[in-house]
């Protein structure tokens, strides 16, 4: 009982570090701030003329807007071009030729910060929608609490039953796993809206250590952290929206490229992990079918029954926090229904995601990531560009 009791009051702990709320504000004036944002885009012809639109109307009228052309091969730069006729702050840079020992994103990341020069630094990705008061709740947000670094993980739109599973195992790994950064508190930083003061940027040499990274905004949010500037992360907000996959099979790609960078790239924190994942969603289940067979086996013990009871309410605690969890991430709600058997495919994930590190045959965006462990280059992929 008293290990039932453990394992509840640990969900409820998990609820509580992921469920705060981002405030809202509409009226901040933040036409005094000086902010450049820098939109990466690889092949995001299908999402970018939105972002920008959301972009356009943040409320910052000084605000620069770039776009870097990551090599797409599809329409994303004419999107780009069609967005500068409606506003003239946005400018379009196509990426200079990466060097081999590069990744993609830290390239055109990269780029993009060298070509602007506003005091503060706006990461955004390309295939995100945002908010009208977003930029003026993390200016808020910002000021209030003197951060260096303050990011806003996205809802997850999926169009698709097979992607809302696999996103749902992620938003519940990472629920489980993972805590977000807070002040004097090392945690994850999301960069799919991500804002750092340059001065602050400029001290960790920004991405110049982070250039092979494949997980460029997580590890870019431990060196300000260890660096000693305070960084914040605001859980799953309806400010923003993504669509970050499109496809089963892209799903799994994007997911298993994120675990085994976010685990330190070691086996053992992988591992242990997953038995932990594993363990907090089994234990109920198993523990309950193990009640019941004693019951049946010796069917006036009271132990037996109160054991049952006790698990009953350990599964009821779990899917309510997992439903929780989802809810916040406007998934779909059949996804819940298959939620406590994610542990299935988190592990196969994790297992391949160690695959595909170990054995350098990490795949993103149309490029094949050769190397070992953190030390990767880009080699070129099937459209014919690195």
């Amino acid at each position: 009982m008293g290990i039932v009791a453990a394992w509840i009051l640990l969900w409820f702990l998990r609820l509580r570090e992921w469920g705060v709320a981002a405030p809202v504000f509409v009226d901040l004036p933040i036409h005094a701030l000086s902010i450049s944002c820098i939109i990466p885009a690889r092949n995001e012809a299908a999402n970018i003329g939105a972002c920008l639109e959301s972009l356009r109307g943040q409320g910052n009228g000084s605000m620069e807007l770039v776009v870097v052309d990551d090599g797409s091969t599809d329409d994303t730069a004419q999107w780009a071009r069609n967005a500068r006729e409606q506003d003239p702050r946005i400018r379009l840079i196509p990426a200079a030729p990466r060097p081999e020992s590069w990744s993609g994103k830290t390239w055109a990341l990269t780029q993009g910060v060298n070509a602007t020069s506003g005091e503060w630094l706006l990461f955004c990705d390309a295939d995100t929608v945002l908010d009208p008061a977003l930029l003026a709740t993390a200016v808020n947000v910002i000021q209030h609490e003197n951060l260096d670094c303050f990011s806003v993980i996205p809802q997850m739109k999926a169009t698709r039953l097979s992607v809302s599973v696999l996103l749902s195992c992620l938003s519940l790994a990472r629920a489980i796993l993972l805590r977000p950064a807070s002040p004097g508190k090392r945690g994850m930083v999301q960069g799919a809206f991500l804002v750092i003061r340059r001065s602050s940027f400029n001290a960790v040499a920004g991405f110049e250590s982070l250039r092979g990274s494949l997980l460029e905004d997580v590890e870019l949010g431990h060196l300000l952290h260890d660096a000693g500037c305070r960084v914040r992360t605001l859980p799953s907000s309806p400010l923003i929206m993504t669509t970050m996959y499109t496809s089963f099979s892209e799903a799994w790609q994007g997911i298993c490229k994120h675990l085994y960078p976010v685990m330190g790239y070691s086996i053992g924190r992988m591992l242990l992990s997953t038995l932990a994942y594993v363990g907090l969603v089994v234990f109920p289940l198993s523990t309950f079918v193990v009640a019941i067979g004693l019951a049946i086996r010796a069917p006036v013990s009271e132990g037996s029954m109160t054991l049952a009871l006790a698990a009953l309410l350990a599964i009821g605690v779990m899917y309510g926090v997992m439903r929780r969890i989802l809810d916040r991430e406007s998934l779909a709600r059949a996804a819940l229904i298959l939620a406590p058997l994610s542990f299935l495919l988190f592990s196969a994930l994790a297992l391949h995601s160690i695959h595909a590190y170990t054995h350098g045959q990490v795949m993103w965006k149309g490029r094949h990531y050769v190397g070992n462990r953190k030390s990767f280059s880009p080699r070129m992929g099937a459209d014919g560009h690195g």
